[in-house]
């Protein structure tokens, strides 16, 4: 991987923060990509870099003060010098061939693509992952996708430059649904390609789940007000419920747990908006 490479097809653009060990097993990840001397990689550190010298040839971008992946994200994709943008997290590991994947949907006539991620490093992590699964589950009729995160996307840069993130997200909730909202609404399909798989190591501790899910509360909060989205239906909640329990007992009582945090959220995020 080259982080400055005339001959490189696409950009992957890793924000990160705090995260030195599994950033580096990311890069591993990105190293051993299928389409190799192709792929410009930029980490953009949300805040100041915080770990050790990255490998050669890797683009490191600061965004100076800490801003949220939102706003990582738009630094880095300025700063892409090729015609596709590929987003991933630093906590997780795409397969060999997701670059590739990915790049011969856009390289095909797709305006944004999204792979498939799976979870499987705990219970909570695959509670979280149900969760992104129902979300993604309310497909068009066209069959493209209505909602996809940001740690399995890609898009080309002229879609990014038209429809970049939303930096009022300033922390990991919301900005990824706010960002596709924007895309489908000037025009741009979301095409989901199976095929590209990303592996997410998310270290979650029973506290960090909650105190994840309680954030995610308070981003859907700040997405819902900014664009006035309607909460999701009751038939959400009750395949979500069923989903979480065929994936296991432990999984679905995660799940519950989850929506109770997320509800703990939105009510503190209403609170504090009702003070301003």
């Amino acid at each position: 991987m080259e982080g400055t490479s005339a001959n490189a097809k696409a950009t992957v653009v890793v924000p990160t923060h705090g995260r030195p060990v599994a950033l580096g097993r990311c890069l591993e990840a990105l190293r051993d990509q299928s389409i190799g001397p192709a792929l410009q990689v930029i980490v953009v550190y949300d805040g100041r870099a915080d770990g050790p010298p990255l490998a050669p040839g890797v683009l490191v971008v600061e965004t100076g003060a800490r801003r949220g992946p939102a706003a990582a994200r738009n630094a880095g994709g300025v700063q892409a010098a090729t015609s596709y943008v590929l987003f991933t997290d630093d906590d997780c590991v795409p397969a060999p061939d997701w670059a590739e994947r990915l790049v011969g949907a856009l390289s095909d006539g797709a305006d944004v693509v999204a792979g498939r991620t799976t979870s499987e490093a705990s219970a909570a992590a695959r509670a979280s992952q149900v969760i992104t699964d129902e979300l993604m589950a309310d497909v068009a009729d066209d069959g493209s996708l209505r909602f996809a995160p940001s740690l399995n996307l890609g898009c080309t840069k002229d879609v990014l430059a038209a429809v970049p993130f939303d930096d009022h997200f300033g922390e990991a909730a919301g900005e990824d649904r706010a960002w596709c909202l924007n895309v489908r609404d000037r025009g741009f399909v979301i095409q989901p390609v199976q095929a590209a798989h990303v592996d997410h190591h998310p270290d979650l501790t029973l506290t960090h789940f909650v105190r994840q899910h309680v954030r995610y509360g308070r981003g859907s909060f700040r997405y819902r007000s900014r664009y006035g989205r309607p909460p999701q239906s009751p038939t959400f909640y009750r395949n979500l419920v069923r989903r979480g329990f065929r994936a296991g007992p432990l999984v679905g009582v995660l799940v519950l747990v989850a929506q109770v945090a997320t509800g703990v959220g939105i009510a503190g995020a209403r609170l504090s908006s009702f003070r301003r």
